[in-house]
């Protein structure tokens, strides 16, 4: 049977893997990727509030904070960077 929590949980577990994935493909210079990696990791972000269920100030503040630098990044500059070495 499954508890009442999971039912809340799962949209974060179904994302978890955008984690993993922006991490291979951006350590590899010459992955191609899509902009919904990014797209993929801001919607994971936006959902650690609504799963803070012991309303952490500090969790919110973790969340704003990666929210706040991955709605900067641009999936094209990323790309650039990556084949040029960031330069």
């Amino acid at each position: 049977m499954a508890h009442q929590g999971d039912k809340e949980i799962e949209p974060f577990l179904r994302k978890q893997p955008a984690t993993t994935d922006m991490a291979e493909k951006l350590g590899n210079p010459d992955a191609v990727f899509r902009d919904s990696l990014v797209n993929n990791l801001v919607e994971l972000v936006d959902l650690i509030p609504a799963l803070n269920f012991t309303v952490d100030p500090e969790l919110d503040q973790l969340a704003r904070a990666t929210r706040d630098k991955l709605a900067n990044l641009d999936p094209e500059n990323l790309r650039t960077d990556l084949r040029y070495g960031g330069k």
